[in-house]
């Protein structure tokens, strides 16, 4: 069933909203609408804006092609995707030294890591998914998502790929987002949808090879399920209430669920258990200074973790938190980048 894009689905960032208009996908194909952004709020970006720090913000549009530092396949390398700038950076990890840059997509959002550290873009306006070597700016390999806007992903422990799609094309209109997963992250994929899901924003894979998804369902509201292989099962949250959702993610015993739009004013993310189909809250990192972490990424061992938060409110930023305890940043980053998306750490 082909749907209208609802204006309640288009309280899309707005300079990333206006870019993911104009993005091309094709002669004859939809524009894809504003909806198919991941960051909810409206928000007017200036690169006069200024930092909670007072430092001004500072947008480097790239105008050269792909680079990547000769040394940078030496050390782990944290990716941030900017759906505004149609770049993917490459930084050094911890000390974020920018090292390379990925340019040539269309409205880049999702980034996910395989076991060699291999990092996969999905290029949403294009309909596609691009690999890249841990510190190369040339891509090894690219997966059509036919139809779709990818938006997110995940790889699993067996290497299959989960590509969450916001929305699907269908002809000149715009339908449902899905789940499409890559046999060994190759080949077409298989495309699942879910009526309990609208616009698919975040999945990742647990240790059984389970993919969890959230986004929203058709009536705007934020919507969990678990996928086996076979079905999808909806999911609860108990001891939270989720207004925009964020990235969801694994970790050891947990299922880290976040709201990019807290009730306090800034993004959260709740550590959870998983017992049944109900998600328990038993941890609130409470994300400072972070008024939009669209999809954040949980790095490190058990007790020396960190969230990285790709902030896409006034100020965009990069900043990382203390995990699970949340709080004030221990690092704000306020160079480089003007609509991050989404994080992802390859060691």
């Amino acid at each position: 069933m082909s749907i209208p894009v609802a204006p309640n689905l288009q309280r899309a960032l707005g300079l990333a909203g206006a870019l993911a208009a104009l993005a091309g996908c094709g002669e004859g194909a939809p524009q894809p609408p504003a909806a198919v952004s991941l960051a909810p709020i409206q928000s007017q970006i200036s690169t006069a804006a200024k930092s909670p720090t007072g430092l001004a913000v500072r947008a480097e549009r790239a105008a050269t092609p792909s680079w990547m530092d000769s040394r940078a396949a030496k050390g782990a390398l944290l990716y941030i995707s900017d759906s505004s700038l149609n770049d993917v950076f490459a930084f050094t990890w911890p000390k974020l030294r920018l090292v390379g840059n990925l340019s040539g997509l269309h409205f880049p959002q999702g980034l996910c890591v395989d076991a060699g550290a291999n990092v996969y873009v999905t290029d949403t306006a294009r309909s596609q998914v691009l690999e890249y070597p841990h510190g190369s700016a040339k891509s090894i390999k690219r997966l059509a998502d036919p139809h779709e806007y990818p938006a997110s992903c995940w790889v699993a422990p067996n290497g299959d790929l989960a590509v969450g799609n916001i929305l699907s094309r269908q002809g000149h209109s715009y339908g449902a987002g899905s789940l499409s997963i890559y046999k060994g992250a190759a080949g077409r994929p298989k495309t699942f949808a879910y009526p309990g899901i609208l616009k698919l924003f975040f999945d990742a894979y647990d240790a059984a090879g389970n993919v969890l998804i959230d986004g929203q369902d058709p009536s705007g509201n934020f919507a969990i399920a678990e996928f086996n292989g076979k079905k999808f099962i909806p999911l609860t949250v108990s001891g939270a209430t989720i207004n925009a959702p964020g990235s969801v993610q694994v970790t050891g015993p947990y299922v880290n669920v976040e709201d990019q739009l807290g009730a306090s004013g800034n993004s959260v993310i709740y550590r959870t258990t998983l017992n049944g189909t109900v998600l328990t809250v038993n941890a609130t990192a409470q994300l400072f200074n972070g008024m939009d972490c669209v999809g954040s990424y949980i790095y490190g061992k058990a007790g020396r973790r960190v969230a990285i938060c790709p902030d896409q409110g006034s100020a965009p930023s990069i900043n990382v938190y203390k995990y699970p305890a949340g709080g004030p940043p221990i690092v704000a980053f306020y160079r480089t980048v003007l609509g991050p998306s989404t994080a992802v750490v390859s060691p």
